[in-house]
């Protein structure tokens, strides 16, 4: 027998009757932590988890406007990463002296918190509010620490 676990109307989850719901969250939410994504930069890109932790904790730090997987609607899109761009430069020099295009750890920032997908802004304004949350809305990817 298992209970299920519901977020915004949609079933998120299940976990045995009498398991840990705690555990169950942080096994679902593991990628909600900027220095996850920056490990993982280094991992894919080189360099120190130091490197990239800037660009992480910008994507995120819409979590202290709104304190749920909602906070992604603001950045965590196609147009957010080019914002990401234009902000912080096309290109930067990791530790290990590699050139590494930010955009493209915006994207690898993106596809880790919304199911290997990258939406637009569009899509989160027209899901929203149409009180729609497809998968790439309530899944993250789970990346080895």
């Amino acid at each position: 027998m298992v209970e299920r676990i519901i977020c915004n109307d949609n079933v998120i989850g299940s976990i045995p009757i009498g398991g840990s719901l705690e555990l169950f969250f942080i096994k679902l939410y593991i990628m909600s932590h900027p220095n996850l994504h920056a490990k993982s930069s280094a991992k894919k890109f080189g360099g120190k988890p130091e490197d990239y932790i800037h660009l992480h904790e910008w994507l995120d730090e819409t979590k202290s406007w709104f304190g749920d997987s909602l906070h992604r609607m603001w950045r965590h899109h196609s147009e957010g990463i080019f914002e990401m761009e234009k902000r912080f430069g096309s290109e930067f020099k990791n530790s290990d002296g590699k050139i590494v295009y930010t955009r493209y750890v915006g994207e690898q920032h993106v596809k880790e918190d919304c199911n290997n997908y990258i939406p637009s802004a569009k899509e989160w304004v027209n899901n929203i509010s149409t009180n729609q949350r497809p998968q790439w809305m309530t899944r993250t990817l789970k990346v080895e620490d």
